[in-house]
């Protein structure tokens, strides 16, 4: 598995950046002195967004439920940084501590935002599910069923994904049209072309370069037909001239260079299918993008 939807792009649902119509439904409203870190966050510089969230949540005696925003968008950061357990620990007091529900919601989807980035696509999905029932912003409803039916999706049941994603597109609401679009292409996830590695590497056997000429590696498959041919031709030479020192160099050469061209084929066939599931992931993002 390569993985999910792009984390980033699955926080950017969970917690929307200034201006987002997420936000104006909740008419929240940021402390007055966190313009500049919240400048720094909407232009990705995470590191230093951090350091001016830090500091206006310590000038507030480290009391993160009072303001919720720059604490959420804090976790955020720390996602963005790779702390994940910082991000997480953060996302889940949050979560468990704030008394609005659609503040809760987004720590939520928050949390299981972190938790889809580790691989664990089940607890992620929990979250999403919980999020939604949390929730009372139909907007922030609608958009933690779509992250709940891309976790499916990123868990390998992209059918499953494409059903609920078509069930929120039916409900009518202001996520109704995002969900259609995503659901119009996620059930090719289930049938994305692909190479089998033992085959790739059983024919790259019988005819060295084969494999990965099937993967569409043309060029690598050449090469590796070229080298084992001229291998085995010297070695064959060698045995001929009954040249001991240079038939072994030859042998090992040989037996090596065909040994690669196996696993070669078997690598080909993997990177193949990893290209065309990020092939199928970008599409996806790129619907995602435009719906922020």
């Amino acid at each position: 598995m390569l993985g999910s939807i792009p984390v980033a792009i699955l926080i950017l649902l969970a917690v929307p950046l200034p201006g987002a119509s997420v936000e104006d439904s909740l008419h929240l409203h940021l402390a007055p002195d966190t313009g500049f870190a919240d400048y720094l966050y909407s232009a990705g510089l995470w590191d230093r967004a951090a350091t001016e969230y830090l500091r206006t949540i310590h000038g507030s005696e480290g009391d993160t439920l009072s303001l919720p925003m720059p604490s959420l968008r804090l976790a955020r950061c720390w996602h963005e940084l790779g702390d994940h357990r910082a991000s997480l620990d953060m996302f889940s007091f949050l979560a468990d501590g704030l008394s609005d529900p659609d503040l809760r919601a987004c720590a939520m989807m928050g949390a299981g935002s972190v938790l889809e980035t580790d691989g664990d696509f089940a607890s992620a999905r929990i979250l999403y599910l919980s999020a939604s029932s949390e929730a009372s912003d139909p907007d922030i409803r609608d958009r933690s069923r779509i992250l709940a039916a891309l976790s499916a999706g990123s868990s390998g049941d992209w059918s499953r994904a494409e059903s609920e994603l078509k069930g929120v597109a039916t409900m009518d609401g202001p996520g109704s049209e995002l969900a259609a679009s995503i659901a119009m292409i996620a059930g090719d996830g289930d049938h994305l072309p692909r190479r089998s590695p033992f085959w790739c590497a059983a024919a790259s056997a019988l005819l060295p370069g084969s494999g990965q000429v099937i993967s569409g590696n043309t060029s690598d498959g050449l090469v590796a037909l070229g080298t084992n041919l001229l291998l085995g031709y010297l070695f064959v030479t060698s045995l001929e001239e009954d040249d001991t020192a240079t038939s072994v160099l030859f042998g090992w050469l040989s037996i090596s260079f065909y040994g690669a061209n196996v696993y070669g084929g078997a690598r080909a066939a993997n990177g193949y299918n990893i290209t065309r599931r990020a092939e199928f992931l970008d599409r996806l993002e790129l619907i995602l993008e435009r719906s922020n």
